[in-house]
């Protein structure tokens, strides 16, 4: 039994291996108040801007825009992106005593892609006052 557990161990390693699945995804991280925003810049060519955590009673956890990139997110420059998903926000629809967030709130929505570009410059990006870090 043991060498057939081994064996199966070898197999699933070497099929990571093969398939990529140990690659991850560029991630660049800022938080504020408790909250983490980041952004996950896929092998694929996808990229999302999410945020996770807690503040003032609050827990949030919702993607907030999703759309594709081209370029590499490993180095400093522009990364053009394409944004093609962004979460309805609307303030009104937080009921009192609400204590938590997620896309159940704001909906994350096709829109009509939009043309942008994010700048990397020293492994960081700066966007609404928040310093983003690659990790």
């Amino acid at each position: 039994m043991k060498k057939v557990l081994g064996a199966l161990a070898i197999f699933v390693l070497i099929a990571l291996v093969l398939t990529g699945c140990g690659d991850k995804a560029t991630l660049f991280k800022a938080t504020n108040n408790g909250v983490s925003y980041v952004f996950s810049f896929d092998k694929d060519g996808s990229w999302t801007y999410y945020m996770n955590g807690s503040a003032e009673g609050i827990t949030f956890n919702l993607t907030l825009m999703k759309g594709t990139y081209t370029g590499n997110p490993k180095q400093d420059g522009s990364l053009p992106i394409i944004i093609t998903h962004q979460a309805t926000i609307d303030y009104n629809s937080i009921s009192p005593g609400t204590t938590s967030i997620t896309n159940d709130v704001f909906p994350l929505v096709a829109i009509t892609p939009t043309s942008g570009t994010i700048t990397i410059a020293n492994g960081r990006i700066t966007t609404n006052n928040l310093v983003f870090v690659r990790q």
